[in-house]
Parts: C-alpha cells; sequence; structure tokens
C-alpha cells in the first residue's frame, strides 16, 4: 500500500474517508455504523441488514432490486453486522465499475442506489413491509438453526458459550432466537430510526477518483459524533486455575474438539505480531507443530488448526478427532504448546511462519475491501498499516514466543462427539 494515503473529512455529524488509487477499475464503498454492542443488538442488526437489501420505496422487491443491479454494470451490494471487540457494526459494501469504463453519469447514479438502499426503505405505517419481514425472519432462523448441523461451527460457539456465557465472545443468535420471536415490523423500523441517529458513522470511499466524490455524501442526516476514544479490545478480569473440561454428545460421524485459551497482560506488540506468528507455528499451516504431532505422527486427527482472536484476547485450538482419542490429542496438545514455551522447535520453522503472515498481509493489497479495511482498522484500534506490520513481523523471535507462551491460560475443553460406531481415523 505504498503511497496509499486516507484523506479523512468530518461531514455533519460522519465522517468521510477517501483513499485514492489507480489500481482497480471499481469504485468501491463501505458505509459503517457502530455502537457498543449489547445482546439486544445481535438479532436486530442482522435482522436489519438483511431487510435493507431485500427492497425499498423504489425497487419494490428482491428481483426489481437485482435488476437494477445489472443496469449499474453488475452493481455489487451486501450488507453485513459484524462484532469488533467490545463494538458492533453494521457495514454496507457496495462496488461498481468506474464511469471511466462505463458511461459518463453512472458514478452518481450508482451512488444515489446506495443511498436509496440506505435511506428509502420499504416502509408502511412506521413498520417495516409485513411480506419483506416474514421473509427475513424466516430465512434468518433458518440460517442460524442450520448451525446445529455443522459439527465443526457448533462445537466452536458452544466452547465459547461455555467458556464465560455473559462474555461478548460468546454471544451469538443461536442462543437469542426467543428474543427473534418477539420482534415486530415496527420493532425493527425503530431500531433502524435510532441507529441512523445514534450510530458513530464512517464512509470509506476507494478508486480512481477526485475530491468532488465526496460531494455525493453530504446530504446525509445520519451519524453521532464520537465523543472519546473507546477501547475495543475485551480483556479478561477471572481465569480458571483448573480448566474446564466439557463432553457433550452430538448425532454426527466425527467427533469435534475445541479448546479455547484466554491471554493474559499482552503487550502491544505480542498482541499485534507475536501471538499472529505463534498461531501460524502452531497450527496455522500444513506444515505447522499440531498438524506434524497429531496427524502425521500419530494418525489422531483429520484436521487441526489454531485461530488467534486480538480483540477477544483468546487463542482457540479446534481439531476432528475420534471421541476415543480424546484425551490423548489434548495431551498433545499441550505438548506442542510446551515445545513453544521450551523453544523445542526448529529456528526455519519461525522464519516460515514469518513468511507466512507476510504473504497473507501482501495479499490485502489485491482487495479493494482489504484495503479499506486496513484503514478501518488502524482508525477503529490502532492496528498498524502494510509497511509497519511487515518490518514489525521480522523483528519476532523465539525468545518472543517462549515468553508469550506463559501468557497463554488454558480455559475451556470441549468435545462435541461423534456417533463412536462410524468414527474412523
Amino acid at each position: 500500500m505504498n503511497n496509499l494515503k486516507s484523506v479523512v473529512r468530518q461531514i455533519n455529524n460522519y465522517k468521510i474517508h477517501l483513499i485514492k488509487t489507480t489500481k482497480f477499475k471499481t469504485i468501491s464503498v463501505k458505509i459503517c455504523f457502530k455502537r457498543k454492542l449489547n445482546k439486544e443488538d445481535i438479532i436486530m442488526r442482522n435482522l436489519l441488514g438483511d431487510i435493507l437489501i431485500m427492497s425499498n420505496k423504489k425497487y419494490k422487491n428482491k428481483q426489481e432490486m437485482e435488476k437494477k443491479c445489472e443496469e449499474l454494470f453488475g452493481f455489487n451490494l451486501s450488507i453485513n453486522n459484524k462484532k469488533v471487540g467490545n463494538h458492533t457494526v453494521l457495514n454496507i459494501d457496495a462496488s461498481f465499475l468506474n464511469e471511466k469504463y462505463t458511461e459518463i453519469g453512472m458514478n452518481n447514479e450508482s451512488i444515489d442506489f446506495i443511498k436509496e438502499v440506505l435511506l428509502n426503505p420499504n416502509v408502511v405505517n412506521k413498520a417495516f413491509n409485513e411480506s419483506d419481514f416474514n421473509l427475513v425472519k424466516r430465512a434468518f432462523k433458518e440460517d442460524v438453526m442450520s448451525i446445529n448441523e455443522n459439527a465443526t461451527s457448533l462445537g466452536i460457539i458452544k466452547m465459547r458459550r461455555y467458556m464465560d456465557e455473559k462474555s461478548l465472545f460468546s454471544m451469538h443468535p443461536l442462543f437469542l432466537l426467543d428474543e427473534l420471536e418477539k420482534i415486530t415490523p415496527s420493532d425493527l423500523y425503530d431500531y433502524y430510526l435510532d441507529i441512523l441517529k445514534n450510530d458513530e458513522v464512517d464512509i470509506y470511499i476507494l478508486g480512481d477518483v477526485e475530491d468532488n466524490i465526496i460531494d455525493k455524501f453530504q446530504d446525509l442526516n445520519i451519524g453521532k459524533i464520537e465523543e472519546e476514544r473507546t477501547n475495543y479490545i475485551v480483556e479478561h478480569d477471572n481465569f480458571r486455575i483448573e480448566e474446564n473440561r466439557i463432553l457433550e454428545n452430538g448425532n454426527f460421524n466425527q467427533s469435534k474438539l475445541s479448546m479455547i485459551f484466554k491471554l493474559k497482560d499482552l503487550t502491544d506488540f505480542e498482541r499485534k505480531y507475536v501471538l499472529y506468528v505463534y498461531s501460524f507455528i502452531l497450527g496455522g499451516t500444513a506444515g505447522s507443530i499440531l498438524f506434524k504431532k497429531l496427524r502425521l505422527e500419530n494418525s489422531l486427527c483429520y484436521y487441526v488448526n489454531s485461530n488467534y482472536n486480538s480483540l477477544y484476547n483468546v487463542l482457540e485450538i479446534m481439531a476432528g478427532i475420534n471421541s476415543k482419542e480424546f484425551d490423548k490429542s489434548v495431551a498433545l496438545i499441550k505438548e506442542a504448546m510446551n515445545d513453544l514455551k521450551n523453544n523445542n522447535y526448529d529456528e526455519l520453522e519461525i522464519e516460515n511462519a514469518k513468511i507466512t503472515y507476510i504473504n497473507a498481509v501482501l495479499d490485502i493489497v489485491d482487495s479493494p475491501f482489504g484495503i479499506i479495511g486496513s484503514f478501518l482498522a488502524s482508525d477503529y484500534y490502532g492496528a498498524d498499516m502494510l509497511e509497519e506490520k511487515i518490518e514489525q513481523i521480522k523483528k519476532v523471535t523465539k525468545d518472543d514466543l517462549a515468553k508469550l507462551a506463559n501468557k497463554i491460560i488454558i480455559d475451556t475443553v470441549y468435545l462435541l462427539k461423534g456417533d463412536s460406531e462410524n468414527e474412523e481415523n
């Protein structure tokens, strides 16, 4: 991202971030509605994103919306809600061909369509269209319930819940479906009005554009000025003396092992860099310590990987195993982590992990929304930009990893057992 800069303008109660680049033929726009996360927000924001993309006053149904996207030369639009540490962010993502490659006036027409979707929903008598609402509600419930058929996802979700059911990290729609049934079309519309007024709003624009594109976004009556810089990182205030070990039966052919570790007193360097390198070495690739120890040397698992979430201060390990090998698998995972603590691994492994990490960072520049995401992460929670990331990754040492290992504290070991009669190594 050499020479890429974000020019920020405060417009009314929201900020516009303009990122100029000639790398892409498209113009990409991300509108972010952000607030502190509460349990009540999770269902509402997911439903809201789905219903806004369903229809609006001008384009009455999904078919008309899709037809308009085709007329705009393949306009792409998606709306999603994400937890970002202590916050929740509703993202409206739009991408369209720059009019330099289509027709003069298409940029303005595309932006008008984004505003139409955001500001002119299909509302009757202060409530969302009931037919749209029922469709969205049913589809959302079916999507959430389908998690019960995905052993890997279900295992991770339940493990997080057993870690701490009150934590922001464990909040998931699967446990909130009773709340879904209570929501009405007017409730959702009231919530929509609330986020327009009370969420903090950022608009990111990326492409081969001039400064005057900002003018097209100056008439939005949305947002609340950020009162103070808030912390996005979830810190843990309690740590188990003994691990929480839970085994449950499931209707799956394969057992799913999930382990979660809390992280304590990390430095900024450890949080941003050392832990990512640690996770790559431990279980981030097919050549990882866990893969070699469990799969290649002992034939105990179908897959195994680790994942570090910096905003929630947790490290997770997931594996597909035979339930009969549960104790041995857990013991070998702990042994692998002790190898890292005691520097009992080849120097080449840390170098390969850093190369893998750097390549993942470099991939960001090939995607418009990857670049926008980098600026957003920098703006929201102080993530470093690409060039700085690469320099810092190179500095990680084996001693850094060993010191870090003492700050990784096991919390919950969860096994979602499969049908042992069908399990095979």
